[in-house]
């Protein structure tokens, strides 16, 4: 049985190894540099996690707070994160969580993402905010593009009844709901450039003072439990 993931905060001296991650995670020239994670940590510290094994680190996940209309979507990746930086997108009074990035390695063990994931939860949830948001890739659509619309590759389904693309399968067995389609959203060959929303709401939010000290550590209770059922 191998060494447990253990998922903790990062700090600025975690940044290496966080370059590391990034560049087994993503093809050259889309991973996030040195300086997005330094700005990023700088800015909101509490936003970055860091999964390791045995001390090594195997995966990162970055987000933000920010007030988002999933009506009327940020139309670019870039624009939502200040071109990934987000010293000029986060807001601390964000009712919203923005993720920014999320990597594992190749060698992660499995459900790496998910824990990464589980610590956005859990903050949204301390924090009493509307929901999580994700500009997500659709990397298995240029394989499609031919035969379909990226709408109708989102709602298409494999032989199991489930979402035809790997990255959009990830997100919903995480609870996110698939939203709209997102042209232009980032460059990304595979996807075309096309990203799509992924919407979570949190259950527990609420916009009362009052209810929010008695919901919050029952929140915390019950999310504890799915925790021991699912990760």
């Amino acid at each position: 049985m191998g060494s447990p993931v253990h998922v903790r905060n990062a700090v600025l001296d975690d940044i290496p190894e966080i370059i590391r991650v990034e560049s087994e995670t993503w093809p050259a020239g889309e991973a996030a540099t040195q300086e997005m994670f330094r700005s990023r940590v700088e800015t909101f510290p509490q936003g970055v996690h860091v999964a390791e094994v045995g001390g090594r680190l195997v995966g990162v996940v970055a987000f933000e707070r920010i007030t988002y209309d999933v009506n009327n979507p940020i139309p670019t990746w870039k624009q939502a994160t200040d071109n990934g930086m987000i010293r000029g997108s986060h807001d601390p009074r964000g009712d919203t969580i923005f993720g920014v990035d999320l990597s594992a390695t190749p060698d992660a063990p499995p459900r790496t993402g998910t824990r990464l994931l589980v610590e956005v939860g859990r903050y949204a949830i301390q924090n009493n905010l509307k929901r999580g948001i994700l500009g997500g890739r659709i990397p298995g659509y240029g394989q499609y593009a031919d035969k379909m619309t990226p709408e109708e590759y989102l709602a298409a389904k494999d032989d199991r009844g489930q979402p035809l693309d790997a990255e959009v399968r990830f997100y919903k067995r995480a609870g996110l709901k698939i939203g709209k389609v997102l042209p232009g959203y980032f460059d990304d060959p595979d996807s075309l450039s096309y990203g799509v929303l992924l919407i979570w709401e949190n259950p527990f939010y609420t916009g009362s003072r009052v209810l929010r000290s008695i919901i919050r550590p029952l929140a915390l209770l019950a999310f504890a439990v799915y925790l021991r059922l699912k990760v």
